[in-house]
């Protein structure tokens, strides 16, 4: 509120708003305090009324045999307190038949919709009830009355109901009448003295702030020869002082700061080549570490084969030997041995193909690249007893450098399978989850080996940081990870343990 008036307007327009707050806010608090107090004494008169009421009528009952004499005297009765706050006024019997009543609105049932209830438990329990309707400004009280004996009878016949509705309305009214017109006297005050203060805040404050404001503007044009000229010896003085004092200071500054940033920008030139230079380097040892791995893996992938090859050559040499080779044994074992060399070969173009750089960014299958990338190490993962539970979302995509996310994804897995093997776990697990949520793509791996210490859980995305032995890590594959997922896909990727060992989740925008 104000937001776009100047100082000059917006702070009259304040004080004027905050004052009738203020004024408003105590005339409510004081009509809300009266309206409690009003209801209280009323509720009050009601018990007060009531109890002596309803002894009037027990005596009228136990004294005036016949109902049409019992129910005049009642209704006489009712005439002589239906006067002032006291509205209506209904007696019934314990079977709720109407036996007298009374109302200055002249309704024959003074009842409202829902006191039914309220009858019944006064009728039942012979307790006395009151009920507060604050949209009518009524209070009704609903008091018990004992009606006699049937004749021949010695206890009394049950409890009747007496029903009263009082009316604060008036009462209030009369309180909200005096409030306005103290609202009005104390508003009409309040305006003068603001008038005043205004005048003078114009005076002595807000035309010298709107000095200052207008030089301020001029210094952030452009204009450094602006200055702030006020006579006045007061506060607003000294800071127009201080504030010419700065500027002159602020003149020299921007001076040396043009000849600091002549030379900054040429060592800014030269650390960024160096850290270029730097990441070159690393991504080099990357691929370096890939390769290494790559060899390992296809290792692990040649061996079953080879160990198949061998065997076929064994049983065609024994077959020779003992004159059993025939040209039907020769070209089955030839075509086996086709099959697992055609498979070593693919196995080659696999890590060829996964290893080959990225030059164009695009949309890919995120199952699919992880199938893939576990593909090159499943059967490394099988031999060393590590279960992989993979369950994503085959329709997930995302716009990057599959081959980069790939690495990424080979990264993590090494490391899993490191520590589960450093550690000896007995079950060894990994958990491959990725989901959608909202507007990203999270995918979460998991392993069972008891986690990242705390103490080293910072700073293990810092390159050349490794927890491993010295020889079997360079320290730079989360590194590498980090800036693949955050630099080339957009995304974030960090650690932190959950469960029974260390979990890395990385969350990409989805397309």
């Amino acid at each position: 509120m104000f937001k776009r008036l100047s100082l000059r307007y917006a702070l009259p327009l304040w004080i004027i708003f905050l004052t009738l707050c203020f004024t408003i806010g105590e005339i409510a608090y004081t009509l809300k305090s009266r309206e409690t107090s009003i209801y209280n004494n009323f509720q009050l008169l009601l018990r007060s009324d009531g109890n002596r009421l309803s002894a009037q009528i027990e005596q009228i009952l136990r004294e005036k045999n016949s109902l049409p004499i019992q129910q005049q005297e009642i209704r006489r009765l009712f005439s002589l307190y239906l006067t002032g706050s006291m509205t209506d006024l209904l007696l019934l019997d314990r079977h709720n038949e109407t036996i007298a009543s009374g109302s200055v609105y002249h309704r024959s049932d003074p009842l409202f919709k829902g006191d039914e209830e309220a009858v019944g438990k006064v009728a039942k329990s012979g307790t006395n009830i009151i009920v507060h309707d604050r949209h009518h400004r009524t209070l009704q009280g609903f008091f018990s009355v004992r009606m006699p004996p049937k004749r021949g009878e010695l206890h009394h016949d049950g409890y009747g109901t007496l029903v009263i509705s009082v009316s604060y309305s008036r009462a209030l009214d009369d309180e909200y009448l005096n409030a306005y017109e103290s609202l009005f006297l104390r508003l009409s005050a309040i305006m003068i003295v603001i008038i005043a203060i205004i005048i003078f805040l114009r005076q002595r404050v807000i035309s010298p702030i709107a000095s200052m404001s207008d030089t301020i503007a001029k210094i952030a044009n452009g204009d450094a020869g602006a200055r702030m000229d006020l006579a006045a010896r007061d506060e607003l003085g000294e800071i127009a002082d201080s504030f010419n004092q700065m500027v002159e200071t602020l003149n020299r500054q921007k001076e040396e700061l043009e000849r600091y940033k002549n030379d900054l920008e040429a060592q800014v030139a030269t650390e960024i080549s160096k850290r270029r230079e730097q990441e070159a380097i690393m991504m080099q040892q990357s691929r370096m570490a890939g390769m290494g791995e790559m060899i390992g893996n296809i290792a692990h992938q040649w061996r079953q084969p080879l160990n198949a090859l061998s065997l076929i050559c064994i049983n065609v040499k024994d077959a020779y030997d003992y004159e059993e080779l025939t040209s039907e044994f020769l070209q089955k074992s030839t075509a086996k041995a086709e099959v697992l060399i055609r498979k070593m070969s693919t196995t080659i173009d696999d890590f060829r193909n996964f290893f080959k750089p990225d030059k164009e960014i695009g949309a890919f299958n995120l199952k699919d690249t992880v199938d893939e990338a576990y593909g090159l190490v499943d059967v490394a993962f099988t031999q060393q007893g590590i279960g992989v539970d993979i369950r994503i979302d085959p329709s997930l995509e995302v716009r990057g450098y599959k081959n980069e996310f790939s690495q990424v994804i080979l990264n993590l897995l090494n490391n899993a399978r490191d520590v589960l093997e450093e550690r000896a776990v007995k079950e060894k697990k990994i958990h491959i989850r990725l989901l959608r949520k909202g507007s990203h793509i999270v995918l979460t791996l998991q392993d069972n080996g008891g986690g990242i210490p705390q103490a080293v859980l910072p700073r293990i995305f810092d390159p050349y940081f490794s927890t491993k032995e010295e020889g079997k890590g360079t320290g730079i594959g989360l590194y590498m990870s980090k800036t693949i997922i955050e630099e080339h896909h957009k995304g974030v990727l960090h650690a932190s343990n959950e469960g029974e060992g260390a979990c890395f989740t990385i969350i990409l925008p989805a397309l």
